[in-house]
């Protein structure tokens, strides 16, 4: 079924909205055709937890409510849902960290990279610049730390290792 004329010159999905162009005017649709009175400036993106939506706005992110309304204070350049009510976000200085939905910092921004385990409840905060690599559980406490630490995800655990030593977990 069709969801729009084919009447414009460039037609683009960003997130949750259809942004079009004809001309030089610029209209924004939700995914049923419906205009929408956003700033084509902005796109949103829906997350896992339907509480929580992220707005990216001249390449800042902020964190909005199911009602579209921002609350977070400061804007990230870069931010993704963890889970629950937990965000990977990057800050002005290009440090990475993790925040809940009120902004409080649970794991410092001073990693260059978090990344979910895959398949796992943990997640990897890796510094590039010192090499040192640490594990938090579900419940994001750290878990273990190690230098050039390598990861291998086996069906029930997660084997860590470097050069010197090698530690498993169990994957909760």
């Amino acid at each position: 079924s069709e969801i729009l004329k084919a009447e414009y010159d460039e037609v683009q999905i960003e997130g949750i909205y259809i942004y079009t162009k004809k001309g030089e005017e610029t209209k924004v649709f939700d995914k049923s055709g419906k205009e929408v009175d956003i700033d084509s400036n902005k796109a949103i993106e829906a997350t896992q937890n339907s509480k929580y939506y992220i707005e990216k706005e001249n390449n800042t992110y902020n964190i909005l409510n199911e009602q579209f309304e921002k609350i977070s204070k400061t804007g990230y350049s870069y931010l993704e849902l963890l889970f629950d009510k937990y965000f990977i976000a990057t800050n002005e200085q290009g440090k990475t960290g993790v925040i809940d939905s009120e902004e409080n910092i649970i794991i410092e921004f001073k990693y260059s990279m978090i990344q979910v385990i895959t398949s796992k409840n943990a997640v990897q905060a890796i510094d590039f610049d010192t090499g040192e690599v640490e594990i938090y559980n579900n419940k994001l406490e750290k878990t273990i730390g190690m230098k050039d630490m390598s990861i291998l995800n086996v069906n029930k655990y997660i084997k860590v290792y470097n050069e010197e030593e090698e530690k498993y977990l169990h994957e909760d």
